[in-house]
């Protein structure tokens, strides 16, 4: 999601193109990180349509999101690139 803010999908369409050939997490998996995400503001959730829900990265928190990532990567100088 930081790589491309931009971009919004479904559960499935996360696990199958984000991830292409790694079954690296369950639909249930995901939700649920993808629910924790959404509890920290960091994903933005749309229903749109009847059990459609799509899932993007929130833009104002794209400095935090690189910020984690880069400090349970060890980079800690990359945290304040935008």
């Amino acid at each position: 999601m930081v790589e491309h803010p931009d971009a919004k999908d479904t559960v499935e369409g996360i696990g199958t193109w984000w991830h292409p050939g790694r079954d690296v997490w369950s639909a249930t998996e995901l939700r649920q990180a993808l629910a924790s995400l959404a509890a920290r503001d960091w994903v933005v959730v749309r229903d749109v349509a009847q059990g459609v829900r799509l899932y993007g990265a929130n833009p104002r928190h794209l400095a935090d999101m690189r910020r984690y990532l880069s400090e349970v990567q060890g980079n800690p100088e990359d945290g304040d690139k935008e």
